[in-house]
């Protein structure tokens, strides 16, 4: 017979040991096993299923979607935005396809890189000026061109019906547009965002925002998706959509034209594909920043690692390490732009990831105090004191799709700002981006670090801006292994990085990968930003006396869909916002 006091204490144990076990496991992912989907919207996997019904591939659940996002979720993937997917086909007997779609927005022919000098603060956010010419339709249609099965106008379905039978607006949705209601751009005498996303009926004598549960129906926005319907991307670039967007930009002070948007052009490029620890990475290049900040946060965290060893998960040394390696990785962010046919992706990435280069920064990182950005005598340091502070908003959105074939997408797509440059157009209600902001809109004045801004990044006619959007598929032993990504602005490719190292170096589930705490550093300012209320005080206590300057934060919201180890696919959506993960 176990005595008394004995039982007592076992029982203790066990209570411990159950608190400790669900510290670290917040939930279980979602398994599923034909697909899965990890998405924004608890519309996604609805709509994944509704077009696999139909006879539709991965890529044409991808499209769907896409579109129904564009519905739901107008304040970061409206059609007037764009984006990046990274995009795997699986061939049987042979080696999997990994292509990178561009979708990214560009410049109006008539911008040069002195469009915004003398303009005032809000030039390159509010308004007509603030507007890329949009990539989201015909990224979607390239996509369908390559990969899809069945016919286009069947993947409209499901977004046209939330459209016009419209849906209940979340909490998520209510806020993002409470917060922008007053600052929608006045076109005239008609503030176009209110009339279309606000509660109150005509005569007006007030806008009133709708709340949470209220139902929002857009019959405006169904128009556009059927004419895309019937007569592809092109009804969006031509004709009566593309007069909408042009009367709402040229009422707002822009410069886009007719040709912008006829002439506009995807752009199909080849991964940044690198090695790490047995498995194969996928991410992108140029002209998002997010793979070559991953690809030298990958290849320092094996030198220091080697010198520190590996650190325990969610320790105090573990966030040292992670914000020491996003820092230096991030140091050369105002090297890099978009390379428009040039040497500059192959000549940067080169020079970025020489290995000896890689070595004299890993030799700057103690194990226990904060290199100090500002006074560090390195001359990789003070070479990268020519970097700008990224100041990328972070209303972004991505999700990740994959099947049980192995095909998979990873796809981010974005307006820069909530709801863009507030500009909502008249005719259709599409939300227009603000990514002009995403150049150096001042180069050569310093910014309020004293520094001047790169010259890589600077507009000109036709240029996309550096993105932070870092969509990333990983592949183990020619198998597919991951397909994750994130909005959050430049702490996309932290989280990012962070959950990769998750899921390859630490064996994590998916949610876990999603879950745990994360940190951010992005060289300048030199702060180490960390998850707001989920690291334990004596983890903080610690850092601080490292040196480092802290400060709680969002660090973005990642998305993951990963295959098992007993073959299934098992999806997770960030808890840091509102997210659904589903499949069949």
């Amino acid at each position: 017979m176990i005595p008394l006091i004995d039982m007592k204490n076992m029982m203790l144990g066990l209570i411990l040991s159950l608190f400790s076990i669900s510290s670290t496991t917040f939930a279980l992912p979602y398994k599923a096993q034909e697909f899965a989907v990890a998405s924004p919207s608890p519309y996604s996997a609805s709509v994944a299923n509704e077009i696999a019904k139909s006879g539709g591939n991965l890529f044409d659940q991808t499209i769907g979607v896409a579109l129904a996002l564009a519905v739901t979720h107008p304040y970061y993937a409206s059609l007037g935005g764009g984006g990046f997917a990274i995009i795997r086909k699986n061939n049987p007997g042979a080696a999997p396809t990994v292509d990178v779609l561009d979708f990214r927005e560009i410049a109006p022919m008539a911008s040069n890189r002195e469009s915004f000098i003398g303009r005032g603060d809000k030039a390159a956010t509010d308004g007509g000026m603030a507007s890329g010419v949009p990539g989201v339709p015909a990224g979607l249609q390239e996509m369908h061109k390559k990969y899809g099965k069945v016919a286009w106008r069947k993947l409209f379905a499901p977004a046209i019906r939330l459209a016009e039978q419209g849906f209940p607006v979340s909490g998520e949705w209510a806020e993002q547009t409470k917060a922008e209601f007053e600052n929608f751009t006045t076109l005239g005498k008609k503030t176009f965002g209110r009339i279309v996303l606000d509660k109150s009926k005509p005569p007006r004598e007030r806008y009133e925002p709708l709340k949470a549960g209220d139902l929002l129906k857009q019959p405006k926005l169904a128009k556009a998706l059927r004419l895309l319907q019937r007569k592809g991307a092109a009804a969006f670039y031509e004709g009566a959509v593309a007069t909408d967007i042009l009367a709402a930009t040229d009422a707002t002070g822009g410069i886009m034209k007719a040709d912008d948007l006829k002439n506009y052009r995807v752009v199909w490029r080849a991964p940044l594909k690198r090695q790490w620890r047995g498995y194969e990475l996928y991410l992108m290049p140029l002209p998002s920043s997010g793979g070559l900040i991953m690809a030298q946060g990958f290849e320092l965290l094996n030198r220091l690692e080697e010198r520190f060893g590996q650190k325990a998960p969610l320790s105090s040394t573990e966030a040292h390490l992670f914000g020491e390696t996003l820092k230096l990785s991030f140091a050369a962010r105002g090297q890099m732009g978009d390379p428009m046919g040039g040497t500059l992706q192959n000549d940067l990435t080169e020079k970025l990831l020489n290995p000896e280069r890689l070595d004299r920064l890993a030799k700057l990182v103690d194990d226990d105090r904060a290199i100090a950005v500002m006074t560090s005598k390195s001359p990789d340091l003070k070479e990268a004191l020519t970097t700008p502070e990224s100041k990328e908003k972070t209303q972004t959105t991505h999700f990740s799709l994959a099947d049980r074939e192995g095909n998979a997408v990873a796809l981010t797509v974005t307006l820069n700002g909530s709801y863009g440059s507030g500009v909502v157009t008249e005719k259709f209600g599409i939300a227009l981006n603000d990514e002009m902001d995403d150049f150096n809109t001042q180069p050569g004045k310093a910014n309020q670090y004293g520094l001047i801004q790169g010259e890589a990044n600077t507009v000109a006619p036709g240029k996309r801006p550096l993105s932070s959007m870092s969509p990333t598929i990983i592949d183990k032993d020619g198998q597919f292994f991951a397909t994750l990504g994130a909005p959050g602005g430049p702490r996309i490719a932290s989280a990012v990085w962070q959950a990769s190292v998750r899921l390859i170096s630490q064996n994590t589930n998916a949610e876990d990968a999603v879950t745990w705490p994360r940190v951010h550093h992005q060289f300048l300012p030199d702060t180490l930003f960390h998850d707001a209320r989920r690291m334990a005080p004596d983890v903080l206590e610690k850092l601080q006396s490292f040196g480092h300057m802290l400060k709680d934060a969002w660090i973005a919201k990642v998305y993951v869909v990963k295959r098992t180890q007993d073959g299934l696919i098992e999806a997770a959506a960030d808890p840091r916002g509102e997210a659904a993960a589903g499949g069949r």
